[in-house]
């Protein structure tokens, strides 16, 4: 077994070693893969998952007279990497698809010698209605070292600053006063959720946060609340049919929208794939919904599209709330005219009833 392996690493390094001079002189030992604007806006859409940024480390491998960088951090098994190819350029994709033109990102720099040197777009799969397109991200960017480690450290910090001062309250609502008519499932999911606070005892991640309302926090308060994968949750004080506790979450590269017992799983009611610290911040575009086979599993085939579905925040939440349930109201047949027909004091029946009795 020692020979063997021993065999490969002499492989490894003869590859590596294989590299042009020009390529040699460049390669640094590590790189950092980091997304800006992680506030929001259209980049953080678009934004490739957490576990997929960080720092790569350069690899005993070459492809295309290019070295290889593996995610550091990231497990087994779908591990993240760096590879070149002549005719495309730089890719970033799971290792188990090195070398191969099909990845979840990539830059179209063929004449760069790293993948810090790259001076074109990094394009990253997107997901809209479902299906997933190839979009230039501007905030997406390969460092070297000393500058990557600080890059990466920044937006860390701004994005936890983003996600502790996230409204106390958002809303799911539809986008336009005039959707259509909802099935009984939508319908369901529609309202107010507000942050989760820690139940006591509960072995969660803390977070402070001073305006647990969304609004301006007294000096000294304090109130810790429920976070997931450095994502607020939010629950709904609405509970289903069936008792149960209508939650939103983010796991993997999404948002769930489902019920509290499955908190932090890839499984719910409605998703969309997106990096947003937010939820207020995903496009209406991105929000799925399962269908009757769906329910109960992973995002998948049997998902779909439910676009006129958004969450929203502060006066503008409230506006799309309102302006639904005035529209739902409407749809209703009409309580004035009910009663009217009970006493006998409307419809064509009362109206007939005098001029009978005056013949």
């Amino acid at each position: 077994r020692r020979r063997a392996a021993c065999v490969t690493d002499t492989a490894m390094t003869a590859g590596l070693v294989a590299l042009s001079a020009a390529v040699l002189s460049t390669v640094a030992p590590s790189v950092f893969l980091v997304c800006s604007g992680s506030g929001g806006g259209g980049s953080e859409q678009h934004c490739p998952p957490d576990d997929w940024l960080g720092e790569y480390t350069l690899q005993l491998e070459a492809r295309g007279d290019r070295p290889t960088y593996r995610h550091s951090t990231a497990a087994s098994g779908r591990t993240p990497e760096m590879w070149y190819t002549p005719d495309r350029g730089w890719y970033v994709g799971a290792v188990d698809r090195l070398g191969e033109r099909k990845a979840a990102m990539l830059s179209r720099d063929i004449a760069a010698m790293t993948p810090d040197a790259v001076t074109q777009p990094w394009l990253a799969g997107s997901w809209t209605g479902g299906n997933r397109t190839a979009a230039a991200v501007p905030g997406l960017r390969c460092l070297g070292a000393a500058e990557g480690r600080v890059a990466m450290e920044t937006e860390a910090a701004a994005a936890r600053a983003i996600v502790a001062a996230g409204a106390g309250t958002v809303y799911f609502a539809p986008v336009e006063s005039d959707s259509p008519r909802f099935d009984d499932v939508r319908a369901g999911w529609v309202g107010a959720y507000r942050r989760a606070r820690i139940p006591q005892g509960e072995a969660l991640m803390r977070q402070e946060d001073p305006r647990p309302s969304g609004g301006p926090g007294s000096a000294g308060s304090e109130d810790t609340f429920r976070s997931v994968n450095q994502r607020n949750v939010y629950e709904s004080s609405r509970p289903s049919a069936g008792g149960k506790t209508r939650a939103l979450w983010y796991a993997g590269d999404a948002w769930f929208l489902g019920y509290r017992e499955n908190i932090g799983q890839l499984r719910g009611v409605f998703h969309a794939r997106s990096a947003a610290r937010l939820p207020e911040q995903i496009g209406a575009a991105a929000w799925q919904m399962a269908s009757r086979k769906g329910r109960g599993k992973a995002p998948g085939a049997d998902w779909v599209a439910a676009q006129d579905l958004q969450f929203f925040s502060g006066e503008g939440g409230k506006q799309a709330l309102s302006r639904y349930k005035a529209q739902m109201e409407l749809r209703r047949p009409h309580s004035a005219e009910r009663g009217r027909r009970a006493s006998g004091g409307g419809g064509r029946r009362a109206r007939a009833r005098p001029a009978a009795d005056a013949g």
